[in-house]
């Protein structure tokens, strides 16, 4: 009976996993879309205080859509479950959800790689120029 709480217990969490992936990348994309510019150059004619300013709305927006993400997946794992042993530490999966989210955002790293190229002239991320 252990090993079988063991593999329900396993495949419960990559459920979990596998929601926080599909989602997190998914509203990642589209927040992408909805905040990005088609022409990236644009983005070198603004100030610096204006980059600032759109890179902290983008990471606010972000993180409050992983907040309100992971409250959802709570509760929908919640209602997928067989068992409901899982605590609050196996459902909080912000630091998932933070880098899936952060990651597909090029707009987002193409804003903050400008703003530290300004000030420290060299490229933050690799691949950007």
């Amino acid at each position: 009976m252990d090993i079988q709480l063991h593999i329900i217990t396993l495949l419960h969490l990559s459920g979990i996993f596998a929601l926080y992936c599909i989602l997190g990348s998914t509203i990642s994309i589209i927040l992408n879309k909805l905040t990005g510019k088609q022409n990236i150059s644009e983005y070198e004619t603004y100030s610096s205080y204006r980059l600032f300013n759109e890179i902290l709305a983008e990471v606010v927006i972000t993180g409050i859509c992983a907040f309100y993400l992971r409250l959802f997946i709570g509760h929908i794992s919640s209602f997928l479950s067989v068992y409901s042993y899982l605590g609050p530490t196996e459902l909080s999966g912000g630091i998932i959800n933070a880098f899936l989210m952060m990651n597909f955002q090029a707009n987002l790293k193409h804003k903050i790689n400008l703003l530290y190229k300004r000030y420290f002239n060299e490229s933050l991320f690799s691949g950007f120029k």
